[in-house]
């Protein structure tokens, strides 16, 4: 019986990302033969796409791992929608060619051909077996092999796991257990209608793999290294630490830019994987106690310090307490060593200052003029004020508002409130000339 083939370890990556795109495009036109793929031709597309891209992307350092790691995932997904094509069509050949899968040839085989030295089996490199055969002449165009577990008592090789091969000696890598013993069984494939198998070897069973995964905690606390059987995942350990600093995973590569995935990674070799530390984060809550009145959390690095936080509306002054009592001010100048929250009391702000004057030109050197200012809203809370003169030679300004000239010139005169608000309001005064010793005569 005919059935797509499954296995696409030995394509290049050009052929693989090939015949994922011609499967999807076939299978997409074939819906009602095929109505519910799984896993759906989107992820298919997905996945083919993500293997594309790390193919083609800039050499980094971590492209190998990223090129494994989406091959692995497209070549699981093809090969299970493989096995649902092969569900749907039950060796129905018009069925298999419209899912797009290369389909496997039909052998027919010829036997028995006495084994002699023409067929063996032996372990390779402890992972698998090389199965080999020697091929009498053209009549005979490949290599039909079973094989099972050493304990099953079926002694009819076509029950047991069988595959087909045109050339004289395959690799086997997968479908085995280790530490299980095998049976294996092989016939060569020529005209005949009928198979006969002849058997290679009881039992031969492949020697277990160890890998060593070791951790690089860079600086941390130390983590044990581990040891894993080819082709298992390693589990993740406990987090390491190192001092106020936050694990942030376990990486691939030594410049920390290849994420580690326990969950996904085969391991087939010795690997070391290295720790990433970020700098430790605190946040800060402000509670304003205010009705309406939010101010967002901030999140601090260790060490530093937070900024002061101000009411955004501008209407309520905040002083900010380290206790829900309100009985200990908080200092700004604190550098941030863990999580906290601070609490606020709160006055009206002052938001609007007028002057009863808008500017003062053409004023006499030597003379005084007095500035009214009026502060709103009226039930501010502190209503005290500060005056300043951007330039003394000219004009000076006392703490009431009195402003007198000295000479020619221009300067601004201010007024600010002095509750944290930040309010102010200015005017300009220019003086221009003075009277000195004057003389009046009747005319």
């Amino acid at each position: 019986m005919r059935k797509v083939v499954i296995k696409f370890s030995s394509m290049s990556q050009k052929s693989l990302a090939e015949i994922a795109g011609h499967i999807v495009a076939t299978m997409s036109i074939n819906t009602a033969t095929f109505p519910s793929p799984n896993p759906s031709l989107d992820k298919i597309t997905h996945l083919n796409g993500v293997f594309i891209n790390a193919v083609e992307s800039p050499e980094h350092p971590g492209k190998t791992g990223e090129i494994h790691n989406a091959r692995k995932l497209l070549e699981g997904d093809l090969k299970q929608l493989g096995e649902y094509v092969n569900s749907v069509a039950n060796g129905d050949e018009e069925i298999l060619e419209k899912s797009g899968f290369p389909l496997s040839k039909v052998p027919r085989p010829h036997g028995p051909i006495p084994a002699t030295d023409r067929a063996g089996v032996s372990v390779h490199s402890g992972i698998g077996f090389d199965i080999w055969a020697e091929v009498p002449n053209k009549d005979y165009y490949g290599v039909l092999f079973a094989f099972t577990e050493a304990s099953n008592p079926d002694a009819n090789p076509a029950n047991w796991s069988s595959r087909y091969t045109p050339v004289p000696k395959i690799t086997i890598k997968d479908g085995f257990v280790r530490g299980k013993e095998y049976k294996f069984a092989v016939a060569f494939v020529g005209t005949s209608e009928t198979v006969n198998w002849f058997k290679l070897r009881t039992c031969i069973s492949p020697a277990p793999v160890e890998y060593t995964v070791t951790f690089n905690s860079n600086g941390g606390s130390q983590v044990a290294s581990k040891k894993v059987a080819a082709g298992n995942k390693v589990t993740q350990p406990e987090d390491p630490t190192f001092g106020e600093q936050n694990f942030a995973g376990w990486y691939s590569d030594e410049e920390l830019t290849s994420l580690f995935y326990f969950d996904n990674v085969i391991i087939n070799k010795n690997i070391t994987l290295y720790a990433k530390w970020a700098v430790r984060t605190y946040t800060v809550t402000f509670n304003t106690g205010i009705g309406g009145l939010t101010i967002n959390p901030v999140t601090v690095n260790r060490g530093d310090k937070v900024a002061e936080q101000k009411d955004p509306t501008g209407v309520y002054i905040l002083v900010w307490y380290k206790d829900e009592a309100r009985s200990e001010k908080f200092d700004f100048n604190t550098p941030i060593t863990a999580s906290l929250t601070l609490y606020a009391t709160s006055t009206i702000a002052v938001t609007f200052i007028t002057l009863n004057q808008t500017e003062l030109l053409n004023t006499l050197i030597g003379t005084q003029t007095q500035l009214t200012a009026t502060v709103s809203p009226e039930n501010a809370f502190n209503k005290m004020l500060a005056w300043s003169s951007s330039n003394i030679n000219v004009a000076t300004v006392d703490v009431n508002g009195a402003i007198t000239t000295h000479a020619a010139g221009t300067a601004t005169i201010t007024v600010s409130s002095t509750d944290g608000s930040n309010i102010s309001a200015s005017i300009t005064i220019v003086p221009h000339f003075e009277i000195k010793d004057a003389e009046f005569k009747r005319c």
